[in-house]
């Protein structure tokens, strides 16, 4: 993961050099990083719905074949290379997206180290005086510490050694204030200042509308499946083994509906507490990933449509 968040620091950093704003830069690469994760994203998205359309054909493989394991798998396997589609499409983008999430987390936390390149052992010399002036208590976020400790240095004439004071806090320094928020601030450290629970708020309002749109985009399609399914149904006469496979099918969707609202809700809870007891710049980048997973989302429905 540190080879990964040291590729993603390079380009973080040359944001930052550009604008000058460490939340800006973040904005921009996460804008950045969504673009080159597009095309995986709309071949994931197409993978799913195709799973989905198999889904019936699967449901019947399972009731034929109840009793035998073997077949079972044999013929499901059969199926989706007929049709042409991976049973492992969705855990390849699940554990593509578990890496980035990881290695943004590297990034956002050790930022000296993977965005600014600084030599460990200037990073080791100032956490020293940072642990110190903490009463030796250990620090969870050691660079975070010394920025905000460079950040108000006393540069000011008649210093000892200030000219290596200017050097050590060129290389040490992020300009980390984004609309009046410090996002090198750990909510659950500064609890007692309203604002740093602005952007996770934010992130949890975002995230549970983004849970509502594709719930809703879930039961519109189901309603037009039923609605389908209604009307065939009219046209042709049911036996008792059509009934059972139709309970079946039912009561497995049932299923995979409930263990998919259960997610929707534990992966954000997850993600809230992480954001509570990490640096805010970790909530920015997962707030803003949000909101243009939103906007992907409509746009490959809409362009689905036509």
């Amino acid at each position: 993961m540190g080879t990964i968040a040291n590729l993603f620091g390079y380009v973080l950093n040359f944001l930052y050099n550009w604008l000058q704003n460490y939340g800006f830069a973040i904005i921009l690469f996460t804008i950045l990083l969504k673009a080159i994760m597009l095309p995986i994203s709309i071949k994931q998205q197409k993978a799913m719905k195709k799973s989905q359309k198999l889904q019936d054909e699967i449901n019947k493989i399972n009731l034929k074949f109840k009793n035998n394991p073997e077949m079972i798998q044999r013929e499901t396997l059969e199926l989706y290379k007929r049709e042409k589609v991976s049973p492992f499409s969705g855990c390849l983008s699940s554990i593509l997206q578990l890496i980035i999430f990881i290695s943004v987390f590297y990034l956002v936390s050790r930022p000296l180290t993977y965005m600014k390149k600084v030599d460990a052992s200037l990073i080791n010399n100032y956490e020293q005086i940072v642990t110190e002036q903490n009463d030796n208590q250990k620090l969870n976020y050691p660079e975070i510490a010394i920025i905000e400790y460079v950040n108000k240095m006393d540069l000011s004439d008649g210093q000892d050694n200030l000219e290596q004071k200017k050097e050590e806090y060129n290389q040490l320094h992020l300009n980390m204030n984004f609309f009046g928020l410090d996002l090198s601030m750990v909510p659950s450290q500064n609890y007692k200042d309203i604002k740093v629970f602005i952007i996770p708020a934010l992130y949890v309002i975002i995230t549970f509308v983004n849970i509502k749109i594709t719930n809703n985009m879930t039961n519109n399609k189901k309603k037009n499946e039923n609605d389908v399914k209604t009307l065939a149904e009219k046209n042709d006469v049911s036996d008792d083994n059509k009934k059972t496979s139709s309970d079946n099918d039912e009561s497995m969707e049932d299923s995979l509906n409930q263990m998919t609202r259960s997610m929707n809700y534990t992966i954000p809870i997850m993600s809230v507490a992480i954001a509570l007891i990490a640096p805010l710049g970790l909530s920015l980048y997962w707030l803003v990933s949000n909101v243009l997973q939103m906007l992907e989302r409509f746009i490959i429905t809409r362009v689905d449509k036509e």
